[in-house]
């Protein structure tokens, strides 16, 4: 059997591996910070903007496509949120879809990701999912990413790493291509961040897994990583480095195998 690892799992334990262990293995519920409606909807509404499309008529999509596509997204947003969401994806139109000479039909949107992969005895099932994978050239792609955080804030570089890694080779596996460039747009403040697909990468995502593999093979401690991402962590009152008396754990999520459980993890 496999342990399941997606991007965010990859990057969640090369932050905090404390975090890691709370989350995933002890399963503990977080509480999110609010926003994430809005931010189903434009998914929703750019999904279908690529997807959908008639790409064998002559001309590229107007505005009038823009509005039917976000339209059919905002059943659960209120006024404020549709007008704000809608102002959005125009300035989307403006600077991705308007300015480009050609409208081309993505290999993949909204797109399950899956691959394998062979670390000191243990196989990982990397999953998860993609807003978009277009064509680069012929023979290699790049992946779409929309963020929709309020302000620009410059990626991780570590972080990233992780994520590249991942994404390349799950997507190599599954389309038999190249990842190239994973491109992460900013919705809101209309900036992007384009990061090249680096052999260098890779064997970073990959040294990792394996220390995340050798993790669950010894059962070894979890240790905190404390930092400025501490600032909103969800378990700080079960963390040994936020607090003097760390809360016990709820005993419905104490794994009795750390081990045992990560063989049938689901994500």
């Amino acid at each position: 059997m496999s342990y399941r690892l997606s991007p965010a799992k990859l990057t969640t334990y090369q932050t905090c591996p404390a975090r890691y262990q709370f989350r995933y293995e002890y399963k503990i519920p977080t509480v999110g910070f609010g926003g994430a409606a809005l931010g189903r909807s434009l998914h929703g509404a750019l999904t279908r903007i690529y997807r959908d499309w008639d790409y064998s008529y002559p001309q590229k999509p107007g505005l009038s496509w823009i509005d039917a596509c976000w339209t059919q997204e905002t059943a659960s947003l209120t006024e404020r949120q549709i007008a704000e969401g809608y102002d959005i994806l125009v300035r989307y139109f403006h600077h991705w879809i308007e300015p480009s000479d050609r409208f081309l039909k993505p290999l993949a949107t909204e797109a399950k990701i899956q691959g394998r992969l062979q670390i000191n005895d243990l196989e990982f099932a990397l999953t998860g999912r993609l807003d978009r994978l277009d064509w680069f050239d012929l023979d290699s792609l790049e992946l779409i990413e929309y963020k929709t955080s309020r302000q620009f804030v410059e990626p991780d570089l570590d972080q990233l790493t992780m994520q590249v890694g991942l994404y390349a080779i799950a997507i190599n596996q599954q389309w038999e291509r190249e990842l190239k460039y994973i491109n992460l747009i900013f919705l809101r403040p209309g900036e992007s961040v384009r990061i090249p697909v680096t052999e260098e990468r890779l064997i970073a995502a990959q040294a990792v897994i394996a220390d995340l593999a050798q993790r669950l093979r010894t059962d070894r401690a979890w240790e905190p990583n404390p930092g400025t991402h501490c600032d909103q962590c969800h378990y700080k009152q079960y963390c040994p480095a936020q607090t003097t008396s760390p809360e016990p754990i709820p005993t419905p999520n104490h794994p009795a195998s750390i081990l045992q459980l990560s063989l049938n993890l689901k994500p």
